[in-house]
C-alpha cells in the first residue's frame, strides 16, 4: 500500500464576508497527521491575488512569529509573536499582535489575527489563504471577501500633554485622540529613536542617564491614515548639580523607620560570604531580642536591628570574616563621589565597603556605635 503525502487543508475563514474598518479573522488549517507539520500559514487581503499594496500576513510556526508584508512585496517589514504587546503595520493594514492568537491541537492549527484596514485601502477585497509544510503547499485559495470603508471625514489627531519636561527614569503618559474615522488607534514613536522608550499605550520612559538638556519628539500617527499625525515636545534635563539622596535601608527594617519582625531573613541584606559551612547564606537573619542583644550588645532601637548568619545571635559561629551586602542603584551617577553617612556596630572587627572600596572608619565594638 502506498500513501502519498498531502499538503495542509484550508478550512473556512471566519468571517468569510462582510465589511468594516477591521475584524478578528480566524482561519483553521489541518494536516493529515500533525499540526507540527504545518510550517507556515498566510492570509492575503487584496482586490487581486497580489502581494503588492496588499495586507499580506504570514505565520511561521517554527519561529512562532507573525510577519506583515511591505507595500511592494515580498519583503517582510516587521514581525512579532502572537499575544505580544506590539502592532505591525503597512499602508494597507495594521495587525494587533496582543489580540492575535495561534492554537495547535492534534492535526489542527488555527490562526486568528486582529486586522484594522486603512481608509486608503477602501473598496471590495478578496481574501486568500494558503498553508504549507516544508515540502508541500496548498496553493492560494479564495476563502472570503471583505469591503473596506473609505474615510468618514477629515481625520485629525490630538495629543496631551503637548509639552513636558522629565528627568532621568521619569515617565509620562501621553493620550491621543483621533476624530474623523471609527478607527481611533495610533502608533507611537520617539525621534531620535532610542532616546528613552514609549509603549503601545503611550507611556514614555526617560533613559536612566541624561548628560545634557535635549528636546525630543513624541509622535502619534493615525493607524487609519499614516499621513495624519501630531507631535509633542519632550524636554529631557540632567539631574540638578549637588548631592542626590539615595535610599539605603538600615538593617532589620521593612522600610525606613519600620522594624521588621525578628527570627526572619532581613528583606534588604544578604549574607554574601561566610566561613561557617553550617550557615553559608544567602539569608541574613534578624535574631530575637535576647542575650547577647541588650547586654552586652547594643539593644534594639526604633531605627535598626542586628543581623546574623543564624537566628540565634548567641549560639556562636565559626571564626572568620562575614560579609553582608545590600544593593542600590547608582545609574547615571559617579560612585567615586558617593558619601555615606550613618553609624554601625559589629561583633568583632568590621568595615563598610562601597563597591569593594572601604569607606569610613572601622568598627570593633558591639556595645557602642561607630560613626
Amino acid at each position: 500500500m502506498f500513501a502519498q503525502a498531502q499538503p495542509p487543508s484550508i478550512g473556512t475563514l471566519n468571517p468569510n464576508g462582510g465589511s468594516g474598518a477591521g475584524f478578528q479573522f480566524t482561519i483553521p488549517i489541518s494536516d493529515t497527521s500533525a499540526a507540527a507539520n504545518i510550517a507556515y500559514t498566510e492570509l492575503l487581503f487584496n482586490s487581486s491575488l497580489s502581494g503588492v499594496n496588499a495586507c499580506l500576513i504570514h505565520y511561521d510556526q517554527s519561529g512562532g512569529v507573525i510577519y506583515l508584508g511591505d507595500d511592494t512585496a515580498p519583503t517582510w517589514i516587521d514581525s512579532g509573536a502572537p499575544g505580544s504587546n506590539a502592532t505591525l503595520h503597512n499602508s494597507q493594514c495594521t495587525v494587533n499582535l496582543s489580540t492575535s492568537t495561534v492554537t495547535a491541537t492534534g492535526a489542527n492549527l488555527t490562526l486568528s489575527v486582529a486586522v484594522t484596514f486603512s481608509p486608503s485601502f477602501q473598496g471590495a477585497k478578496n481574501v486568500y489563504a494558503q498553508a504549507g509544510t516544508d515540502t508541500l503547499n496548498s496553493g492560494w485559495q479564495t476563502v472570503g471577501s471583505w469591503t473596506v470603508p473609505g474615510p468618514t471625514g477629515a481625520i485629525s489627531v490630538g495629543v496631551t500633554p503637548s509639552t513636558v519636561t522629565l528627568g532621568p527614569t521619569q515617565t509620562q503618559q501621553f493620550l491621543a485622540t483621533v476624530t474623523g474615522d471609527p478607527n481611533n488607534s495610533v502608533n507611537w514613536s520617539v525621534t531620535p529613536n532610542g532616546i528613552g522608550s514609549i509603549s503601545n499605550s503611550g507611556l514614555y520612559t526617560a533613559p536612566p542617564a541624561v548628560s545634557a538638556q535635549q528636546t525630543i519628539t513624541i509622535r502619534a500617527t493615525s493607524t487609519a491614515d499614516s499621513t495624519k499625525f501630531i507631535t509633542a515636545a519632550l524636554t529631557l534635563t540632567p539631574p540638578p548639580p549637588g548631592p542626590r539622596p539615595i535610599t539605603i535601608y538600615n538593617t532589620a527594617v521593612l522600610s525606613p523607620g519600620v522594624l521588621a519582625s525578628s527570627n526572619v531573613p532581613d528583606p534588604h541584606y544578604v549574607l554574601a560570604a561566610s566561613p561557617d559551612p553550617a550557615f553559608p547564606g544567602p539569608n541574613a537573619f534578624i535574631p530575637g531580642d535576647g542575650y547577647p542583644i541588650g547586654g552586652p550588645w547594643i539593644a534594639y532601637g526604633g531605627l535598626s536591628g542586628w543581623i546574623s548568619p543564624q537566628l540565634g545571635a548567641g549560639n556562636g559561629n565559626a571564626a572568620g570574616s562575614y560579609t553582608y551586602r545590600t544593593t542600590f542603584d547608582l545609574t547615571g551617577l559617579n560612585p567615586a563621589t558617593a558619601t555615606l553617612t550613618g553609624r554601625y556596630a559589629t561583633a568583632g572587627a568590621g568595615a563598610i565597603r562601597l563597591n569593594q572600596t572601604t569607606v569610613g572608619p572601622s568598627s570593633s565594638s558591639f556595645s557602642s556605635w561607630t560613626t
